[in-house]
């Protein structure tokens, strides 16, 4: 994992931890994150890769799990755009 993908990997877990949203990490051998996430009813699942972010949301209508993710951000701010508007709280 590069050293930006390293402090974005670490502000992403920061944020799930400050805004209290129950997640599980996977780390493998190749140094890829698979990060489950849970909020309110959804939940997601973030790649964290070598040369970029994915997002995926499974539902009732996706409900296997592909490689594939959703939507590929090699922009961490794009990226950071994406999670806060999913994962914005509306009373702060």
């Amino acid at each position: 994992m590069t050293r930006n993908l390293r402090e974005h990997y670490d502000y992403l877990i920061m944020q799930l931890q400050q805004k209290s949203i129950r997640h599980e990490v996977h780390e493998f051998g190749s140094g890829v994150k698979m990060i489950d996430v849970w909020y309110k009813e959804f939940f997601y699942v973030i790649q964290v890769e070598f040369d970029f972010i994915g997002f995926s949301e499974i539902s009732s209508e996706a409900q296997g799990f592909d490689t594939l993710p959703d939507a590929v951000f090699t922009d961490f701010e794009c990226f950071r755009n994406h999670m806060d508007l999913i994962f914005h709280d509306p009373h702060s």
